[in-house]
């Protein structure tokens, strides 16, 4: 997982070992290790709250997580930790215009938190599957997410949109993939999403190729929401 903080000056990253470092890039010409921490579960995703002062990281286990950790310090002392699902924290989102952060979790339960007072404001249970992955529109207004695992099994795939302000369910369609990623325009109410292509049933054959077999292949959808 790597983000970049809203400001450009720092990087986070993590490892295999779940371990997370902020790289510094304040100084031009410059990159230099800042701070870092030893996470005690699987880190599935990381995001910056759009004023840059925390990073909300996304863990595994039961129940799932998400820690906040002061930025760029990662200080243990002022961190804080939450609940957000039943099993596995897995995606982040967090709103441009920093009324939200959101969580996708392995329970099929979409959460959506008060960044500033850490407090759960809303749940979504639309999602029929693991969030896979999430995102808010340009005014914060839209969330859509994406579900599904590997394999052909498990149920059904979906893309949701719902209104984040109102809880409504705007858009939900089946999809014949489990989605790998959401994301929308950043000046329209455009979605861009992907299906891998080595889960797509049988009839899809033809858009395989024995060449593509073996690599991260993904199909790209567009669909156009009404302003």
């Amino acid at each position: 997982v790597l983000c970049w903080s809203p400001d450009s000056k720092h990087i986070a990253v993590n490892n295999r070992s779940d371990q997370v470092y902020l790289l510094d890039l304040r100084t031009p010409g410059s990159l230099r290790l800042g701070a870092s921490k030893n996470m005690q579960h699987e880190v599935n995703q990381m995001v910056w709250t759009v004023d840059g002062e925390s990073l909300w990281i996304a863990t595994g286990g039961t129940p799932g997580k998400v820690h906040v950790f002061p930025a760029p310090s990662l200080n243990n002392e002022a961190s804080q930790a939450a609940v957000a699902h039943q099993y596995t924290t897995i995606s982040l989102a967090a709103d441009p215009t920093g009324r939200y952060v959101a969580t996708g979790g392995g329970d099929c339960m979409v959460t959506l938190w008060d960044p500033g007072h850490l407090v759960c404001v809303r749940s979504f249970g639309f999602a029929t599957q693991a969030v896979t992955t999430l995102v808010f529109n340009r005014s914060g207004s839209l969330l859509a997410w994406g579900t599904g695992g590997s394999g052909f099994t498990g149920g059904e795939r979906n893309l949701t949109i719902v209104g984040a302000n109102t809880g409504m369910l705007y858009w939900q369609d089946a999809t014949p993939a489990p989605v790998a990623q959401v994301r929308w325009h950043p000046n329209r109410n455009v979605l861009a999403y992907t299906l891998n292509v080595a889960q797509l049933p049988d009839e899809r054959d033809q858009l395989r190729d024995r060449r593509m077999s073996s690599r991260d292949v993904a199909v790209v959808h567009m669909l156009k929401i009404p302003e």
